[in-house]
C-alpha cells in the first residue's frame, strides 16, 4: 500500500510512458541526456529568426512524420498532434496495454496550449495572398486543440472519454489529474494523458518575444534558461510532447502490468493576482 493512498477510491497508477522532447525521440534517449546533462537548446531552424530578437529555442530535431505515420496523416496532422500520435503509441507499447479488449474504457486527455500554430499561420498566409477558396479544408481540423486527443483515439482505438485541457504552462499536469479522476469515478479503466506544443513558429515566437518574455541570450543558448538567477532574462520557448498511461490498479495488477507509480492526489488553484505573477505572500 502507499501511505496516504484513500482505500475508498479506485487507485491510479502508471504504466506506460512517452516522450518527445528536444533531447530525445522517445523515453530512453531523454531520460539519458537528463541524466548527462545534455541541453536540447539551440538555434531556431523552423523559421528564418533574422527580424526576431530571440533566436534560440528547444526544437525537436530528427522527427520525422512520414516515416511515422505515411505521407498522408503526416500532411493532414499539424506538428503537435504528430507529437502526441508518437508518444501515445511508445506510451501503449510500454505499458502493453490491449485497447481492442476495453476500448470503451479507454480514454485519452491530452492538452496543448496553443495547438497547430503553424496550420494558423499557413492558413493566414494562404487567405492574405490567395484568398479564402484556397484554405486548405484540412486546417480547421489540424488547428484545433481538441483534434490531438481525438487524432490519437482514433489512432489507438479508444472508444471512452476524450478530452483536451488548456491550462497554459500547466496544461500537462491537469490533463494528468483530470484523467486520474475519470478513472477514480469509474469513467474510465486506463487514460492516455498528457500535453504537446509545437509553439516554435514565428508568431509563437514573436508573440512572447513582444511581451519582452523570452530570454535573449542568444549565443549562450545551453545556458539561457535560468530562472533562478539574478541574471535572468525571460524563458526560453520549447517543444514537444510526454504522454502517461494511466490505469486502475487493479486492473494493472490483473493484466500483470509493470506500475511505475501511484498518482495519489491533483489540484488546480488560481491565485487571483496577475496575469503572470504570482501573489508576493505565497
Amino acid at each position: 500500500t502507499v501511505e496516504g493512498a484513500d482505500s475508498g477510491r479506485r487507485r491510479v497508477v502508471v504504466t506506460g510512458l512517452g516522450a518527445v522532447t528536444p533531447l530525445g525521440l522517445d523515453v530512453a534517449s531523454t531520460w539519458s541526456a537528463l541524466r548527462e546533462g545534455v541541453s536540447g537548446i539551440g538555434p531556431i531552424t523552423l523559421f528564418d529568426t533574422s527580424a526576431h530578437a530571440t533566436r534560440i529555442a528547444g526544437e525537436v530535431r530528427g522527427f520525422d512524420p512520414v516515416a511515422a505515420f505515411g505521407a498522408k496523416r503526416a500532411r493532414r496532422s499539424s506538428r503537435n498532434i504528430q507529437f502526441a500520435l508518437a508518444d501515445s503509441r511508445e506510451a501503449l507499447m510500454h505499458s502493453r496495454l490491449d485497447v481492442a479488449s476495453i476500448s470503451t474504457d479507454v480514454g485519452v486527455c491530452i492538452g496543448s496550449g496553443v495547438g497547430g500554430l503553424e496550420v494558423i499561420e499557413q492558413a493566414t498566409r494562404t487567405l492574405d495572398k490567395d484568398g479564402p477558396r484556397r484554405v486548405s479544408p484540412f486546417a480547421a481540423a489540424t488547428a484545433l486543440i481538441d483534434m490531438a486527443p481525438g487524432m490519437v483515439a482514433i489512432d489507438i482505438g479508444a472508444r471512452g472519454p476524450n478530452r483536451a485541457v488548456v491550462t497554459a504552462c500547466a496544461t500537462g499536469a491537469d490533463a494528468i489529474g483530470e484523467a486520474a479522476e475519470w478513472i477514480r469515478r469509474g469513467d474510465a479503466v486506463a487514460v492516455l494523458a498528457g500535453g504537446t506544443e509545437a509553439a516554435i513558429t514565428a508568431t509563437g515566437m514573436a508573440m512572447f518575444g513582444a511581451a519582452r518574455a523570452l530570454s535573449t541570450r542568444n549565443e549562450d543558448p545551453a545556458r539561457a534558461s535560468r530562472p533562478f538567477d539574478r541574471d535572468r532574462d525571460g524563458f526560453v520557448s520549447s517543444e514537444g510532447a510526454a504522454v502517461l498511461v494511466l490505469e486502475d490498479r487493479d486492473h494493472a495488477l490483473s493484466r500483470g502490468a509493470t506500475v511505475h507509480g501511484e498518482l495519489i492526489g491533483h489540484a488546480a488553484t488560481e491565485d487571483a493576482y496577475h496575469i503572470t505573477a504570482p501573489e508576493p505572500t505565497g
